[in-house]
């Protein structure tokens, strides 16, 4: 499983995770998570309806990115857009029930790349 986010790092951890997948001849479970627990701060300033279909956009293209490398390298690919559905949820546990559905082996993360 690697997470993305859509930035320079997991573009980066996105590669090492093929790399592996193709020495093992595993797949790539190709994963982002729209956290929408943030966008309650920010709801009398901005649409939360437009800022996490903004967030959905972005996972697709981040997403569809991984398919293609994953493709160009002849390694399958497994790629799912998730969304944290509590307030008391976060990527990480997302992450993680994500990990215990699918029973994947091994998680590929990278340091998170829109913040510091």
């Amino acid at each position: 499983m690697v997470a993305l986010d859509g930035s320079k790092s997991s573009a980066h951890v996105l590669e090492q995770a093929v790399k592996m997948a193709s020495l093992t001849q595993g797949t790539v479970h190709a994963v982002y998570v729209v956290d929408k627990t943030p966008l309650f701060s920010y709801a009398g300033y901005y649409d939360p309806i437009a800022l996490v279909d903004a967030l959905r956009r972005d996972g697709r293209e981040a997403l569809q990115n991984a398919e293609a490398a994953c493709k160009a390298a002849g390694v399958g690919c497994e790629a799912e857009l998730i969304e944290t559905e509590r307030l008391s949820e976060d990527v990480a546990e997302t992450l993680r029930h994500y990990a215990a559905r699918t029973g994947v082996d091994l998680a590929v993360l990278g340091t998170h790349g829109r913040r510091g």
